[in-house]
């Protein structure tokens, strides 16, 4: 008979060094590994902190009695390994989970520091997913769809779904070389197009779609030599004085970036914003974004499919991204989520909800003012992972179980897997200043 497994403990996991990421200790994902025991490199970009199972970065369970800042060891049970067994699955997933998910855990969790853009991309949906993972196994390497949202730490500047169509209009009137890279009928069908928004006549959302697709695939298939003259053309506007100057900023921050790329280009036609610290975006399937500079929270299902086409020296698939957008439009801040605070009668503990339309996840951001004090989380029906990003506390099992209610030190960077139907208590200490604060992705899924 299998023991009944620990509900609480403490995860050692991974970062991974993509180029684009932020140096050293200037990456607060470098600054969170470096605190759960990862020597630090100060020449090293430190990109991503992945906390969950998926394979290519799995986390582990920290060895107990271990230095709770002593590097991990590497012989270590992977939370896969450990979420093999049934028992522990259906006693650490909830048996809805488990049922839904086949035994998974379904999302991963992340801390993203981001010094360079990541590329133009959107995620398939399932089905999308599946097609492309049958025909290219080596590329999109899962066939599951890879709906995501990020939070900001810092203030968190992206690109995400395309600007209203009026806007982009403007863009290719008051910037010539624009106009000229997309040509006359391309410029014309999206004037008609704003127009038709404007007066909501019959068919408009048919129309604007279908002009905002030829353009975007007008753009996005462009002879490369042909947008080098357009980065050019547009660089000298900006040292000519132009109007839009932040806007002609951005183009020469990407072009130095990604010289001649045509993913420069993108910022005329999709939404650019800055996220304040404790703001959310979601982003569904086939809706296209990248991300340009600081800190985040993101949470995703477990999938790593990424539809590219700019911004990057990666395999870009121009034809199926321009196929596969939904092509919605309109301003930044409609996409923006702020989260709902969770009622309660505990004056001490703040509990802020980033809840996406999907089953995979839900996103809780806690903090705690008053030290010494404790609080109880309560329990959700389903898996939770913690990672603490300020502050110091503690954090333990409220009523302890037939595999122990420990309690643990929490410091930023340390990471938690709490099993389904956990209450847990959390306390601020006095080890560090400002408030205690950590975020809690976790699945529900109803019975």
């Amino acid at each position: 008979m299998t023991a009944e497994p620990q509900r609480l403990f403490r995860l050692a996991c991974q970062s991974q060094n993509y180029a684009w990421g932020k140096v050293g200790r200037q990456s607060l994902v470098g600054q969170f590994a470096q605190n759960s025991g990862i020597p630090i490199d100060e020449h090293t970009p430190y990109a991503e902190l992945w906390m969950g199972t998926h394979p290519n970065a799995p986390s582990a369970l920290w060895p107990q009695g271990r230095d709770p800042l002593a590097a991990p060891s590497d012989a270590q049970v992977t939370l896969a390994e450990y979420l093999a067994d049934p028992d522990h699955a259906r006693t650490l997933l909830g048996r809805p989970v488990t049922e839904t998910f086949g035994g998974q855990l379904p999302f991963l969790f992340k801390v993203l520091s981001i010094a360079k853009a990541l590329s133009i991309q959107a995620h398939p949906d399932k089905a999308l997913a599946e097609r492309l993972h049958s025909q290219s196994p080596n590329i999109y390497k899962d066939p599951n769809h890879k709906p995501e949202m990020a939070i900001g730490l810092t203030p968190f500047e992206a690109l995400c779904g395309f600007r209203d169509l009026a806007t982009i209009a403007r863009f290719c009137h008051n910037f010539p070389p624009l106009a000229d890279l997309l040509g006359p009928v391309i410029v014309q069908d999206i004037d008609d197009a704003a127009r038709r928004e404007s007066a909501q006549d019959d068919n408009h959302h048919q129309v604007c779609r279908e002009a905002l697709q030829a353009l975007f695939h007008r753009l996005m298939t462009s002879d490369e030599a042909r947008v080098r003259t357009c980065i050019e053309a547009l660089l000298r506007l900006k040292s000519e004085g132009a109007m839009h100057h932040d806007l002609l900023d951005l183009v020469e921050r990407l072009n130095q970036q990604y010289p001649g790329d045509v993913g420069v280009l993108c910022v005329f036609v999709l939404n650019h914003f800055v996220l304040n610290r404790g703001e959310a975006i979601f982003l569904g399937a086939n809706e296209p974004h990248a991300y340009l500079f600081g800190d985040c929270i993101e949470c995703m299902a477990t999938s790593d499919n990424v539809v590219r086409a700019g911004l990057t020296p990666k395999f870009k698939d121009v034809d199926v991204l321009v196929n596969m957008l939904t092509y919605s439009f309109g301003e930044a801040q409609n996409r923006i989520m702020r989260g709902t605070e969770q009622a309660g009668t505990d004056p001490g503990l703040t509990v802020r909800i980033y809840d996406p339309p999907i089953p995979e996840f839900t996103v809780a951001q806690v903090t705690v003012e008053q030290s010494g004090v404790p609080h109880v989380l309560d329990p959700v029906p389903g898996p939770s992972i913690f990672i603490v990003t300020q502050g110091s506390g503690q954090l333990g099992a409220h009523r302890k179980t037939t595999a122990g209610g420990d309690t643990f030190e929490a410091l930023p960077g340390m990471v938690f897997f709490a099993g389904a139907d956990t209450p847990l208590s959390i306390q601020k200490t006095d080890q560090l200043g400002g408030d205690f604060m950590c975020y809690r992705a976790f699945c529900t899924v109803a019975p």
